[in-house]
């Protein structure tokens, strides 16, 4: 009996004990470097299959046994066990995974692990942003991702930017798709959005990524992610810079006495053909770039306030922006609003909202650098006795028709505005375990005006009365999607995840119109509505149509070794392509072999991981002009179609047909082929992705000439249709490299390099004897560029400049192997020749310079981008430095055409008056003799001469700051940093220009590269604040 009592108390306090043990509840929160609360992490008791997730602000509860080991993993960041030891609360930081296999990146409609990609996907985030200044959110990734080249539309505040991602693959738009928290946006809201608001970017390159947005993601695809709302306590965010802009370069141009040397070898009688250049003399009067140029201030502010609870939480931001141009008197200001809302309704309904709002504002007009430059220095500014109180300047008073630069934008006044804004909707609902439904919804709506004022002013001998414009229009843009995904997991061998959704669009509208009145009594009222005469400035603009999708894509992996992944999208239109051809099938597929994965890969030594990729599919491109396929008909009085009725007293205008119908049109189609290797080393220190890709670009858009039969064109004049008959070829390699280190605890630092190399070239135009498309004109020559089989998109063509003909000796001996004139008269060599004529190659050897002795002269399409960064902090300093740059790319130099041919009298650089052609002795001459040869201009041609090397390396950003120690403030401060930044710092490079990433200028395909003057970007320095409260 007392045996089987001892046995009973015993056995009684094991229970006590186990229960002790079991009923134990744990709870605690799992937050981010930042302090935020993390959600979804998985809480599991090791060895167990006893866990839970975290929930919206990152606490979690469970019950586990005191002597456990609690487990805690989270997609992106490492994996932390910590023994539970008695313990009932933890609060555990996560940190980021230095294993770049498990990083997370953003692929259409969904994430994924790295490790899980089979195509070339290109990502920066936070780290690789770094903490520095940007006024647009090109500017974070730029010269930072492989393969992907953000090309400035100028240094004018507010312009923009073009990101062209693995070459030009059509000749009627370049532009990639932009997707933003999952929906498609247009280029001008991802420009227009604040960087400060951004999370990441991410570039989708190849195929098989891009497949699943089907028609749109020919030009491959870029997904914006910006900052969400976080749980927790309010927190109040600000960051603000202020700082100056400032030109980088200036052009050494000649002085009132070089010039005037230069024009008396021009002019024979300066007395009576300029009298006023007679007048001024050799005198210095105006240095005109000092006087266009300037320093310009710039800065910034952004505030943000985020919070919330488990179940609602919230994030606004406000930002302004205000930057004035380093010339003229232009400014530029940006307001932004976003408002950002996440709701749980219970554990399975999740939904947000997004509204944006911003506002721009253009004030002002730049300088007109083609005006600058080429103004003689004798000149003074002002003349009272002209018309609008400038000086004016005419053949008769100086032998030459020059703009005053500064007349042009200080005898306007300008501002435009406009408004946008952008509602973002989704909703989701978790059906069942890993079955997830998602809708959403968006509306992106602007509208602009702009107005203008000219006072009345004679400027280049041109009247030019008071005159008002007046430009409006509005854009309206609706999308929903809705979309079915399904994730399963068997045990550590399979992974299986699908999804099927569709996307409708009542398509891209927007109307547009200008009007221009002139004649106003007087200009206390410069009002449209007080003009004497009203009239439209050009034809009002209107644009429609529709987008219906269907999309599906399905993954599996087996044992995390092998992956596979299949996608496709079917897209239909209604504003570009007749019935039967408005839909189009967009398939890709692709493959990974993680093989560090494998048994055998253990011993791999200093190679941590290492995946082989490959992938096929096809995109399209349907960003062309709508309604192609009908017939425009014109009534009008300059059509020239008229008729009589009747007893033929009235006459009836009629109509036209000024475009032809074109039946048959259908989608540009990509077809890409990539197969890429990533691998890191050194437990993750050193990172290597390795792209080989070939995108095949048929049925571009090309103009095919029609029969005159047809009734269209004009004598002498085919007319041309647009038709899919064009092809290209985009091949290239693609190469990034990172490493992440540190010495000691206190001292970490990384750095990364990218480069890509694209070859591009145009494969068929349609038929043998297709004709070369050309472009690129300006200040007089029709064209600068071709494109033609055999060359790239653009490529510059003209004559070939061997050197100068120094005596006439030369002249007589090219002259001698010229055929003779049709009249039996001997031939020259070309037209006019004589010494110090440029002396142009005979390309076909018949003796004399004809339009047959053109070549291609070099590609405005770079060989080679690349780019670099750099970070390092120590204890509380911080560094960062990118880089940027081009190389194999040629620029189309106008400004040197202008300022170095000696034909007209223009001013010109500083060395033309030493190195010009004089006589005989010139035998080191660069430029040629002053005046034309020939009535052809022979020296004007569009030439090698004029064709600089574009390439460049630039410093793009440098920033230094330093974090203070929060209890300055009494601890008031969550985070207090300062720092100093310079943009655009250093810039290396052979180009004469004022800039030579400005002549890569150009949404128009056939005249990239080509620089008339384009604004330079600045060199800008800024002073700035981040604090978190």
């Amino acid at each position: 009996m007392q045996k089987l009592y001892t046995k009973g108390v015993a056995f009684a306090a094991l229970l006590l004990l186990l229960s002790a043990t079991v009923a134990a509840q744990i709870t605690g929160t799992v937050t981010d470097a930042d302090g935020f609360g993390l959600p979804g992490v998985n809480v599991v008791v090791k060895g167990t299959t006893t866990g839970t997730v975290t929930d919206v602000d990152g606490s979690f509860s469970l019950n586990a046994p005191s002597d456990a080991t609690l487990r805690f993993s989270y997609l992106g960041f490492a994996t932390q066990e910590i023994a539970v030891g008695g313990r009932s609360n933890f609060d555990v930081q996560l940190v980021e995974d230095a294993n770049v296999m498990n990083e997370v990146v953003v692929v259409g409609y969904g994430t994924q692990r790295r490790s899980d990609a089979v195509g070339a996907i290109s990502s920066a985030g936070q780290e690789e942003f770094g903490d520095v200044a940007a006024a647009q959110a090109s500017e974070l990734i730029t010269g930072k991702l492989a393969g992907v080249q953000v090309v400035s539309n100028g240094g004018v505040p507010g312009s923009g930017t073009n990101i062209v991602v693995r070459g030009i693959g059509s000749f009627v738009n370049a532009s990639p798709l932009y997707v933003i928290d999952g929906i498609q946006a247009s280029s001008t809201l991802f420009n227009q959005i604040s960087p400060s608001d951004i999370e990441s970017i991410t570039v989708l390159k190849d195929a098989s990524s891009i497949a699943i947005y089907g028609s749109s993601a020919a030009n491959g695809v870029v997904l914006v992610t910006t900052k969400r709302a976080r749980t927790g306590a309010p927190q109040v965010n600000y960051n603000g810079y202020a700082g100056i802009a400032q030109p980088w370069r200036k052009l050494d141009l000649m002085n009132a006495d070089q010039y005037f040397d230069l024009a008396e070898e021009l002019i024979d009688d300066i007395p009576s053909t300029a009298p006023l250049l007679n007048e001024l003399g050799r005198t210095d009067r105006t240095d005109w770039q000092d006087e266009t140029f300037r320093n310009g201030l710039v800065h910034e502010n952004t505030l943000n306030i985020t919070g919330g609870t488990d179940n609602v939480t919230y994030s606004v931001t406000g930002s302004y922006l205000d930057q004035e141009a380093i010339s003229g008197d232009f400014n530029f200001q940006r307001a932004n609003v976003r408002l950002s809302l996440n709701e749980n309704i219970g554990s399975r309904i999740r939904l947000g909202q997004t509204l944006f709002f911003t506002n721009e504002k253009r004030d002002g007009r730049t300088a007109d650098f083609g005006s600058v430059t080429r103004q003689a220095p004798q000149l003074g500014i002002f003349d009272e006795t002209n018309p609008g109180g400038f000086t004016n300047v005419t053949n008769t008073t100086f032998g030459a028709d020059i703009r005053n630069p500064i007349a042009q934008y200080a005898l306007v006044d300008e501002v435009s505005r406009t408004n946008r804004t952008y509602f973002q909707f989704f909703g989701e609902l978790d059906i069942l375990k890993g079955l997830t439904f998602r809708s959403q919804a968006s509306i992106e709506y602007s509208n602009f005006a702009s107005e203008s004022f000219q006072f009345e002013n004679v400027n280049a001998g041109l009247t030019n009365p008071n005159e008002a414009r007046e430009s409006i229009g509005n854009f309206y843009r609706p999308l929903v999607e809705n979309i079915l995904t399904y994730e399963l997991e068997l045990g550590d061998i399979h992974r299986v995840s699908a999804l099927v959704g569709n996307t409708w669009s009542d398509g891209q509208r927007f109307r547009n119109y200008s009007l221009v009145g002139s004649d106003f009594p007087n200009t206390t009222i410069p009002n449209l509505g007080a003009a004497q005469t009203q009239e439209l400035a050009s034809s009002p603009g209107y644009g429609a149509g529709a987008l219906l999708s269907y999309f599906g894509r399905v993954r599996y992996s087996l044992m995390d070794r092998y992956n596979i992944e299949f996608s496709m999208r079917r897209d239909g239109v209604s504003q570009v392509f007749e019935e039967g051809n408005r839909f189009g099938n967009f398939p890709g597929v692709g493959v990974s072999w993680e093989v560090h994965e494998e048994p055998f890969f253990n011993d791999a030594g200093a190679v941590s991981s290492l995946a082989l990729r490959a992938s096929w599919g096809k995109s399209g491109n349907s960003n062309i002009r709508p309604f192609t396929y009908l017939a425009n008909v014109f009534r009008g009085g300059n059509n020239n179609v008229g008729f009589t009725f009747g007893d033929g007293s009235v006459f009836t205008p009629g109509a036209s047909v000024s475009f032809s119908p074109t039946v048959g049109l259908k989608w540009e189609e990509t077809t890409q082929t990539d197969i890429g290797v990533t691998a890191s080393f050194w437990d993750y220190a050193l990172t290597l992705d390795v792209d080989v890709y070939r995108r095949n670009n048929e049925d571009l858009l090309v103009n095919v000439p029609i029969a005159t039969s047809t009734g269209f064109g004009t004598p002498g004049q085919t007319a041309n249709v647009p038709a899919n008959a064009a092809s290209a070829v985009n091949k290239g390699i693609e190469l990034s490299l990172g490493y992440n280190g540190n010495a000691g605890s206190d001292f970490n630092y990384y750095f990364n390099v990218n480069g890509a190399y694209n070859d591009n070239e145009v494969t068929s135009l349609g038929s043998d004897d297709a004709t070369p498309i050309r472009g690129g004109g300006a200040f007089g020559i029709a064209s600068t560029t071709i494109t033609d089989v055999g060359t790239s998109i653009g490529a510059f063509y003209g004559y070939v400049v061997e050197g100068i003909a120094i005596t006439q000796a030369q002249v007589d001996e090219l002259n001698a192997g010229a055929p003779n004139n049709d009249d039996g008269s001997p031939g020259t060599y070309q037209a006019g020749f004589a010494p110090g004529d440029y002396i142009y190659a005979d390309l076909d050897g018949d003796g004399q310079i004809t339009s047959e002795d053109q070549q291609v002269l070099g590609s405005p399409l770079p060989d080679f981008i690349y780019g670099a960064s750099f970070g390092a902090s120590y204890k509380g300093f911080d560094l960062a430095v990118s880089l940027q740059g081009t190389q194999g790319v040629e620029t189309w130099n106008f400004l040197d055409y202008n300022l170095a041919n000696g034909s007209r009298l223009y001013n010109s650089y500083a060395d033309f008056a030493t190195d010009r052609y004089i006589d005989e002795t010139s035998v080191n001459a660069i430029y040629p003799k002053v005046g034309q040869n020939a009535t052809n201009d022979g020296n004007l041609r569009q030439s090698s001469r004029y064709i600089e090397d574009g390439d460049f390396l630039r410093v793009r950003n440098l920033t230094l700051g330093y974090t203070l120690d929060n209890d300055i403030f009494g601890g008031i401060t969550r985070n207090l940093r300062v720092y100093v930044t310079a943009q655009n710092l250093l810039t290396i490079t052979d180009y004469d220009g004022y800039d030579p990433e400005v002549s890569s200028n150009g949404s128009f395909l056939f005249g990239r590269g080509v620089d008339t003057g384009q604004f330079p970007q600045p060199r800008t320095f800024l002073f700035g604040i981040q604090a978190g409260f």
